[in-house]
């Protein structure tokens, strides 16, 4: 994803870096990049991991790992990242050690996952696999504190055969290794690598309509909003891009011309005029898209969103027709939203996420309203239907299926199906606690809270979390949003 992100022969400065010389000749086992938020710091790692792929032998090991401020704690702990890149190195072997291969063996046939102490031991035991390996983690700063503790105590077990490379922002991290241990490089975007994207975007043809890209003007006007954007980037890709956005979002020239004469040179800045931008066209249900992507506790897929916005205090059932569609979602959200190729919805950028957290002021109280919602959506008839729950009905043969390993009397295929075809009910049922925890605790919550688990139908919630914590357990699925995405 983050190669289809990057734009050939932009991020090469890097290599002509002093530290990150001296990190490849050996004079220190770990380089950190910092840079300050939207710098393009993600992309960049991508960059070396790209060229150190097509430098390294046959017995050479790569393997990285993206952090992500928008995933579940659990799916970024430190024994994720360590079983992520032993899966990665264990790929690249010509055999697998039989060591390793009978441990693997002996997981499986307990349906159990190995922790951090053996995920380690077995990541040693592949590093001596290698006659040299890299491994690179970026934005080591969005893992939680304990999980970092962890990674780094990792870290130092493994300097001295093995080359680290992290990113992060700046004054984020507090770790003795990396200050001791560590070639220290700033990140930062290169004017010319900003003036290579600008161009790229608006010579798409679906930038502007054909019209205005062969107008007279159209030409000066690119030159125009290089020069502008490069000179108040401040080094940060993220401030371009989303300029060009905003700025190829009017339907002709002198319209684009109007608003490059407005744009700003603050990231904050633009953010709160694009914010002012939503509210003045009066589209509450895009400031409820925002809130609900600060708010989630796992990444939402546009389906699970629009079965939630669907959710109001009349209906009893979610309507397909009050769906709002994805395009819409993306267009009321001002270019503050972004759809991957799996329809997983999130914010544009951790900065998205940290502004609207501090500046919108629905959000203090959002977590009441999802927590509403949740509750609302478990309570629904067609949600409530008791004599499919009393059964447990087993999964067919699937040799493709996740679930096809597992005892199958502990699967309740209903709960499988309603997942698979409303996905905001898994959502619904797996998060409306942490919801609830984080609201105001309101009597009308605890009621309805009270009412759905003191009521006859209150075993099928237990009984979904019941089955995926036995998931987890099996070793089948690695964190809850992989079964809900």
């Amino acid at each position: 994803m983050m190669r289809n992100a990057r734009l050939a022969q932009t991020g090469q400065w890097i290599f002509d870096d002093v530290a990150y010389s001296n990190w490849c000749n050996g004079v220190a086992p770990i380089f950190w990049g910092q840079g300050k938020p939207g710098v393009g710091k993600s992309v960049l790692l991508s960059c070396v991991v790209d060229r150190l792929v097509s430098e390294k032998r046959l017995d050479e090991g790569v393997a990285y790992f993206y952090c992500d401020y928008s995933r579940a704690a659990e799916a970024q702990s430190a024994v994720a990242i360590v079983t992520s890149l032993l899966h990665q190195l264990l790929l690249q072997l010509e055999s697998i050690p039989e060591e390793i291969l009978s441990l693997c063996q002996d997981y499986r046939r307990h349906s159990s996952r190995p922790n951090l102490s053996e995920s380690t031991e077995m990541l040693h035991k592949v590093l001596y696999q290698f006659s040299a390996t890299w491994l690179l983690v970026d934005a080591l700063d969005e893992l939680e504190a304990n999980a970092k503790d962890d990674f780094m105590e990792i870290v130092e077990s493994l300097k001295n055969n093995t080359k680290f490379f992290f990113t992060s922002r700046p004054q984020s991290l507090d770790s003795a290794i990396l200050e001791e241990s560590s070639l220290h490089c700033t990140l930062s975007a290169q004017k010319e690598d900003l003036a290579t994207y600008i161009k790229a975007r608006m010579g798409k043809a679906a930038t502007a309509s054909r019209q205005v890209r062969q107008s007279p003007g159209w030409n000066d006007f690119v030159d125009e909003t290089v020069n502008t954007l490069v000179s108040i980037a401040d080094g940060m890709f993220i401030l371009v891009s989303l300029q060009l956005d905003m700025l190829l979002r009017p339907r002709t020239l002198a319209e684009m011309r109007d608003s490059l004469s407005r744009v700003s040179d603050k990231l904050d800045d633009f953010y709160a005029a694009t914010l002012q931008r939503i509210r003045a066209r009066e589209l509450a249900v895009a400031v409820n898209v925002l809130c609900w992507l600060v708010k989630q506790r796992v990444p939402l897929t546009a389906r699970a969103l629009q079965e939630a916005l669907a959710v109001e205090e009349s209906t009893q059932t979610i309507n397909p027709e009050a769906f709002i569609h994805k395009d819409d979602m993306i267009e009321m959200c001002c270019g503050l939203l972004v759809i991957d190729e799996n329809e997983v919805l999130s914010l544009a950028h951790a900065t998205v996420h940290d502004f609207l957290s501090a500046k919108l002021d629905e959000i203090e109280r959002f977590d009441d309203i999802i927590t509403k919602t949740c509750l609302k959506c478990l309570s629904f008839e067609n949600f409530q239907q008791t004599s499919n729950y009393g059964r447990r009905l087993p999964v067919k043969d699937n040799p493709s299926s996740k679930l096809n390993h597992v005892d199958q009397d502990y699967i309740d295929q209903v709960y499988i199906d309603r997942t698979r075809q409303h996905p905001f009910f898994y959502y619904a049922a797996s998060y409306w606690d942490d919801h609830y925890a984080r609201s105001t605790g309101s009597d009308e919550l605890t009621e309805m809270a009270l009412r759905l688990l003191g009521g006859p139908n209150a075993p099928p919630i237990f009984s979904l979390n019941f089955h995926v914590t036995y998931l987890l357990e099996k070793g089948v699925i690695s964190s809850k949003e992989s079964i809900y995405t």
